[in-house]
Formats: C-alpha cells, sequence, structure tokens
C-alpha cells in the first residue's frame, strides 16, 4: 500500500521504488517535464514494454486533462505549490493510440536528490462499464411488468435497496418508505409462516424457489 499525506512524499532510497511497484495504481514521478520514474502498473497500463522505452514529452503525450491547458505546466504548479490535483477524471492515451478513462491526483513529492510531482492514476474504465451495466439493468427492471426487489443480503436484517415502480404501484409503498427495511413488512396475521420459511431456506441454500404468499 501507498499513502499520500498532505504534506511532501519523500522516497530515500531503492526499497521505496520497490514500495510503488507493488501498487495497483499507476504511478509516476515528474520533474520539470521529464518521467523520473513510472512503476510496473503504469508501464502495464500505458502498453510501454520497459522504463527505458518512455518517450520524451510522455506526459504531455499520454495524459489529458480535458482542459485547453498544458498538463505538464499543470502538474509543475502542483510541484511549486501554487495549485492542486485531486482526484480529477481524464483521459489516458496508450502507446497504441488507445485510449482510457482515468482518474489522477498529484501531489508534493520529494525525490532524490530535489522536489518533483508524483502522479497517481486510476484505470476507471472497468467502474463505469460496471455502473453503466448497472444503470441498463436499473431501466429494465424499471420498466417491468411486475414488481421487483433486491434485497442486500450481506448487511444485517437483509434490507431493502432497490424497488421497481411497478412494486410501488402493486403495494401503494414508495421507495423512500421502504428502502432500508427488510421486505417483511408487507406480512401480516394471515401470512403462511411455512411459506416464509421455504423462502428462508433457499436463501440461505442460494437457490431459486417460487410461493405463494399473501402480503398486505
Amino acid at each position: 500500500a501507498y499513502h499520500r499525506a498532505q504534506g511532501d512524499f519523500s522516497v530515500t532510497d531503492v526499497h521505496a521504488t520497490a514500495l510503488l511497484d507493488a501498487a495497483r495504481d499507476m504511478i509516476v514521478v515528474v520533474r520539470n517535464g521529464d518521467v523520473e520514474f513510472i512503476n510496473e502498473a503504469g508501464l502495464e497500463l500505458t502498453s510501454l514494454d520497459d522504463r527505458s522505452a518512455v518517450p520524451d514529452r510522455f506526459v504531455s503525450r499520454t495524459f489529458s486533462d480535458g482542459q485547453d491547458e498544458d498538463f505538464e505546466e499543470r502538474l509543475e504548479a502542483v510541484r511549486s505549490g501554487s495549485r492542486s490535483l485531486d482526484r480529477m477524471t481524464g483521459i489516458l492515451t496508450r502507446t497504441d493510440g488507445t485510449t482510457v478513462p482515468v482518474e489522477m491526483t498529484a501531489t508534493h513529492f520529494a525525490w532524490a536528490d530535489g522536489p518533483a510531482t508524483v502522479l497517481v492514476v486510476r484505470d476507471v474504465g472497468e467502474r463505469e462499464q460496471r455502473e453503466h451495466d448497472l444503470a441498463l439493468k436499473n431501466r429494465a427492471m424499471d420498466a417491468a411488468p411486475v414488481g421487483i426487489t433486491i434485497a442486500d443480503a450481506s448487511a444485517p436484517d437483509d434490507p431493502l435497496i432497490y424497488v421497481n415502480d411497478e412494486f410501488q404501484a402493486l403495494t401503494g409503498y414508495s421507495d423512500e418508505t421502504v428502502l432500508g427495511n427488510n421486505c417483511r413488512f408487507l406480512q401480516g396475521e394471515n401470512t403462511n409462516p411455512t411459506r416464509i420459511a421455504e423462502i428462508s431456506a433457499a436463501g440461505e441454500r442460494e437457490e431459486p424457489t417460487t410461493v405463494e404468499l399473501r402480503n398486505y
């Protein structure tokens, strides 16, 4: 693991570079526009063969923050303390020309014999794809002609975390009212406890089941 402190982050020996190589995020140390160090995750993300393959003007060629300014100048401003860069979204261009959406953080860095800037880059492409897929699934469930609920089985008492529009129309309960509660609030005096037990047993076995249950 690595830690970004509020002040300067100092690297004093080769053991620290081994720690940076073990990080899952891309880490680049930049000074005066030149790359002083790039970790293994950075080589993989940018499709570089090794550190000797880092080209001139690597930062300006590789990173874009979506603004009309030189990204190298922005990093230099971070090094001087006149600007900050914290979890900013941007685009990384690989050596093969493909691009990756990334999240970037830069801070002061004491590298070897002088001040530098450390840039931590996280690939958020998979996260954005998951969020996109989830949004599509939510829209599909919202349009379904049957009531659908989702409960968080990893949380205490299995609280509801999603109800679709048809469930709200069928039961009369709004999502604001039911989210965070266990679905047993729908049960009443004539709800068959045997059927409830069947649902619980199937859930514990992680198996599907179908029961007829009186709700209120």
